[in-house]
Formats: structure tokens, C-alpha cells, sequence
């Protein structure tokens, strides 16, 4: 650290003012041995961030950015969209280039539509750049993560999705860290990604992928920042047969300022590098509706996020966990010069696609509104469900219960984890 300390001492005794003129008091007092006065002082402090900036925006206009698009799963969600509307945004999100995309979340307080999925899957449209979203093990009524089968894991079978989002939360309170170590979470951890390379094969020329996403990093990296990097670094030695293609960082945290999400996401990139996880993605998701979002996904990209998880149509309510737009992201890093966003993603058609999506989520809203207003209209009039009128309730569909609920046997017998499971013959 000695040596460090000298070397910044001498990086103010050189170089011209930040205003180009010939620093002839800063060289005389330099050459004295003088302390710098104050302006001195100020002017080697803006000369620093300016040479800093010049390299944060170096690196974002030489980016290549990856995209994950959660439209579907953040922004059609409400289970008020029809199933032509979910179809044709699918296939519109494919039209600008955007390949990557999540068709579902078998996690927490989500439903996934099963219906929407099975048309994707009999329409043959489910292919090796899908992805799902899955709880990293179901609730099982006490402190300790459960080592069955997660049941999103199961569905991804059902419907051939082979790239599996493993939800990781590091801060929880649900979970007794003190029985239950930050080693013994990464034994896990890899324990599922094992599972996903060996039976979410679906006899693609790409092979099956788990990604980890880390829920809760912004809480996370402010309370267990070292239970955060154990399982990073864990992740980045493990068997590249079955190592997680990347790792989501989730920027949602409202009261969190963009230079403070620079270092965390620095910190991660630079254990993963230094354990030889060179080519490992590092996308960052920042949540809509602070007002800070497209700033952090700038910071985070600057200091070592190498793409993002977005949408196309921004949800702006405050304490919404959804993802910001692309359009914007994709926009600034144009501004800064990168000539790789306009060659990997047609902009003027991710306009229009915004605006179409704009207006699917716009009618399910008003769809959901006139629902509601029915079921309230049928409430006061004393009519429950139909039955009031004598006529019979609807009939509803089954859904199997998600992790709030008590868990059922989702997982595979033992006997069965010994051959691939390929959908269609599990």
C-alpha cells in the first residue's frame, strides 16, 4: 500500500492545468516542495475525474452488450392479457433482434400462464435462447432451504425451457444463517446448476445454462457483502461443464445512488476474473419507477456488467421491482459512441415494438379495471360468484400451488436423477 500511496503523491507533481494553460505556480511549488494551495488542490482533483470519466465512457462505447428481455414476465404479467396479445408480443420481441428472452417466473407471488406457454410449445417457438425464472428451493415451512426439486424447475421440463434463473437471496431473513453457512448455501447452488446441465437437455445444439440472480444484492452486498463474494467466487470454480453462464445483479433498492452500485458491481467482476471466470456475464437489472435506473445501469455497465435484464415497456410506479426499458439503455450507450448497440439491435423497430407493448399493457389494465368493477357491481348486489342469481360459478382452472404454499413432491425420485430427463420421456 506504501508503494501506491507514492505513486499517487507523485501523479499530482505532473501534467499540465485542467484548462490547458502552463501550470507555472503548480511546477514551482512542486519543484519547492510546497504544498499545493487550495485551487491546486481542486484543479488535481476535477484533472482525476476527468481522466476517470474518460475511461468509464471508453469502455461503454467499446461494449458489447447482452440483453435479457423480461417483457413477458414483468410487463404481461397481470393474467389480464389475452393470449393473442402474449403471442404476438413474443414474436415482435423476436422481429427487433431480441433473442434472449424470459417466458415465465415459477417463483414467489407470480402465476405463471400455462396456457401461453403451452401454445408456445406446441407453435414449436421455445428454442435454446428461453429462458424461466426459478425459486432456488420451494418454501418448505421452515428456516432452512429444502433440497427437493424446486417445482420450477419441474414446469421447465414440462415445456422444454433450458436455461434456468436460479433465485438467490443472500440477505433473507427466512433463512437461519446461523445454522445454515454461506458454504453450505453455495453447496446447493451448485448442486441445481449440476441438475439443470444433466436434465434440462432438450436435444438443442446448445447446451443447457443456469444463470444465478442475486435478488437481494444491493440489501445483500450492504449486510453480507462477504457471503456475496463467497458465493461468486464459488461459482466462478466450479466445473465449466456445468458452471452458470452468468450472474444478474439486481439494482432495486430505492434509496440506492448509482456511484454506490459502481464498487459492489466491481468488486464481483474482479473476483470473478481473478478466479479465472474471464468470459462470465455480469448483467445488471435496475428497477423502474426511482428515477435512477438508466443512471445505475450506466454505472454498473462502466465498472464491469457486461449487458442488461430489461423491458420494453417501463413500469414507473414507485416500488416496482419490474426492469427498466432497453430502449433507453440502448440509446445512451449510442450517444457515448457505441456502435455495437445499432449493429446488434434494430432501434427504430424497438420504437415501434415499445409503443405496441405499450399499448398491450395499457388494455390489459383496463381490462383488469373492468373486472374488478364487475366483481365489485356482482358484490353489491348480493350476487356471489353467479350463484346468487342461480346460475352456476365458473369453473377454474387448476393451478398448482407456488412456493407460498405447503410444498408438494415436485421432486424426481432419486432413482430417476441418474438418466437425463428429456421433455416428453421425464
Amino acid at each position: 500500500m506504501k508503494g501506491v500511496f507514492t505513486k499517487l503523491g507523485s501523479m499530482t507533481k505532473r501534467g499540465p492545468s485542467a484548462d490547458g494553460a502552463e501550470p507555472r505556480n503548480e511546477r514551482t511549488s512542486s519543484q519547492t516542495g510546497a504544498p499545493l494551495n487550495l485551487v491546486e488542490r481542486e484543479v488535481m482533483k476535477l484533472k482525476a475525474a476527468e481522466d476517470a470519466r474518460k475511461t468509464r465512457e471508453a469502455r461503454l462505447a467499446g461494449l458489447k452488450p447482452y440483453c435479457l428481455d423480461t417483457t413477458i414476465v414483468e410487463a404481461l404479467s397481470t393474467g389480464s392479457e389475452s393470449l393473442e396479445d402474449k403471442l404476438a408480443v413474443f414474436k415482435l420481441l423476436k422481429s427487433c433482434r431480441l433473442q434472449n428472452i424470459a417466458l415465465a417466473a415459477f417463483v414467489k407471488e407470480k402465476t405463471p400462464d400455462l396456457p401461453f406457454l403451452q401454445a408456445l410449445r406446441s407453435q414449436k417457438l421455445i428454442d435454446e435462447h428461453c429462458f424461466a425464472y426459478t425459486e432456488l428451493f420451494d418454501a418448505n415451512g421452515v428456516d432452512l432451504p429444502g433440497q427437493d426439486l424446486p417445482f420450477g424447475l419441474a414446469k421447465m421440463i414440462q415445456f422444454g425451457i433450458q436455461n434456468a434463473i436460479l433465485e438467490c437471496d443472500l440477505a433473507a431473513t427466512y433463512i437461519n444463517w446461523e445454522k445454515y453457512s454461506a458454504e453450505d448455501f453455495c453447496a446447493l447452488v451448485e448442486s441445481r446448476c449440476r441438475w439443470v446441465a444433466a436434465n434440462l437437455y432438450a436435444g438443442r445444439a446448445q447446451a443447457p445454462a443456469a444463470w444465478l440472480n442475486l435478488r437481494d444484492f444491493a440489501a445483500a452486498m450492504q449486510s453480507a457483502p462477504a457471503r456475496v463474494l463467497s458465493l461468486v467466487e464459488h461459482a466462478a470454480k466450479m466445473d465449466p461443464a456445468y458452471r452458470p453462464r452468468g450472474i444478474i445483479v439486481s439494482e432495486t433498492a430505492a434509496g440506492h445512488f448509482p456511484h454506490e452500485a459502481a464498487p459492489c458491481v466491481a468488486s464481483v467482476r474482479f473476483v470473478m476474473e481473478a478466479c479465472g471466470w474471464v468470459d462470465g456475464a455480469l448483467l445488471v437489472h435496475g428497477a423502474a419507477g426511482t428515477g435512477l435506473a438508466h443512471a445505475t445501469v450506466l454505472e454498473c455497465l462502466a465498472s464491469g456488467c457486461s449487458g442488461v435484464v430489461a423491458t420494453l415497456a417501463e413500469e414507473v410506479e414507485p416500488g416496482s421491482s419490474s426492469a427498466a426499458n432497453a430502449l433507453l439503455d440502448w440509446g445512451n450507450l449510442a450517444r457515448l459512441g457505441n456502435k455495437h448497440v445499432a449493429e446488434a439491435f434494430d432501434l427504430g423497430a424497438l420504437r415501434g415494438a415499445a409503443r405496441e407493448v405499450a399499448a398491450v399493457v395499457e388494455r390489459s389494465r383496463q381490462a383488469a379495471l373492468e373486472a374488478a368493477a364487475k366483481a365489485a357491481e356482482a358484490k353489491a348486489a348480493g350476487v356471489d360468484g353467479g350463484r346468487g342469481s342461480g346460475g352456476s360459478a365458473p369453473k377454474l382452472a387448476h393451478v398448482e400451488p407456488l412456493t407460498s404454499s405447503p410444498p408438494k413432491p415436485h421432486a424426481h425420485p432419486h432413482e430417476a436423477h441418474k438418466q437425463p430427463l428429456i421433455p416428453g420421456h421425464a
